[in-house]
């Protein structure tokens, strides 16, 4: 009887449903983040904290395109560690995005033969000593956002570079380039119609904030630790100076909206 018990645990255990993504697209924007995070409070869509008790979280998929969101502030969050089983860079800043890329393993044979990097939009500075990246492999930017009903939540995307360059090239008419490179389903939530009534409730983070955030943390530490966030401020905003322009009709469409909701 034991045995058998034993065995049906087993096979409850094994058909577990796996973890899903929250989204599959590509965060262009901060607002993207904004948009899938009040999605998420409007129970649209599942943030994974919210995942039945019978999912097991080692099991995501992850590939180009797959989006997480997480509560930080759930009691859940306390419980998760999430572990997504590959080797990643140390972060480097890109606009409010930090940027990671998937380096080789230690026990990857690291003589191969380099492979020209496809775009250098998302090649990250940081990998230092004997690690490397994988020519034209993944890539992976986090965002933290406020929700709109006082939660803090985390966004982690996934994608190959080469997928989503077209997306920050000028051309209006994408779908040749989309469907030759086999990306028609990586969407940018901003551009997705179902999404356009959570812009008025998405607390798009904005560098102003983030900077005055860091300042004062800097302003009230006394020991020899401030000036060594100075110097990681400095550094992220030489980094964000480049992507002022990209973010910059984002904040200024969130200022036009806050004075029609005064008035």
């Amino acid at each position: 009887m034991s045995e058998n018990n034993n065995t049906q645990t087993s096979n409850e255990t094994n058909t577990k449903k796996p973890l899903p993504h929250t989204f599959l697209g590509f965060l262009q924007t901060p607002l993207d983040a904004a948009l899938l995070v009040e999605a998420c409070v409007a129970n649209e869509l599942q943030p994974v904290n919210a995942v039945p008790m019978d999912t097991v979280l080692s099991t995501v998929v992850i590939q180009s395109g797959t989006v997480l969101v997480f509560s930080e502030s759930s009691l859940c969050s306390q419980m998760i560690r999430w572990r997504d089983g590959r080797r990643w860079s140390p972060s480097r800043p890109q606009g409010l995005f930090l940027l990671y890329r998937e380096v080789e393993s230690s026990k990857q044979n690291t003589h191969v033969e380099y492979t020209t990097e496809v775009t250098s939009r998302f090649i990250n500075l940081s990998i230092r000593g004997a690690c490397r990246f994988i020519p034209n492999g993944l890539a992976k930017r986090t965002i933290g956002v406020d929700g709109s009903d006082g939660n803090r939540y985390r966004v982690v995307s996934y994608f190959y570079p080469k997928d989503v360059e077209a997306l920050f090239e000028d051309s209006q008419d994408l779908s040749d380039y989309q469907f030759a490179n086999g990306i028609a389903n990586l969407q940018v939530p901003s551009k997705i119609e179902k999404f356009q009534r959570f812009a008025h409730y998405a607390q798009v983070p904005t560098f102003r904030r983030h900077r005055k955030k860091r300042n004062a943390k800097n302003s009230s530490s006394t020991d020899s630790s401030a000036d060594a966030d100075d110097e990681k401020v400095s550094a992220e905003d030489e980094d964000d100076d480049d992507d002022d322009d990209e973010y910059g009709a984002t904040n200024t469409a969130n200022a036009a909206r806050q004075e029609r909701t005064a008035d």
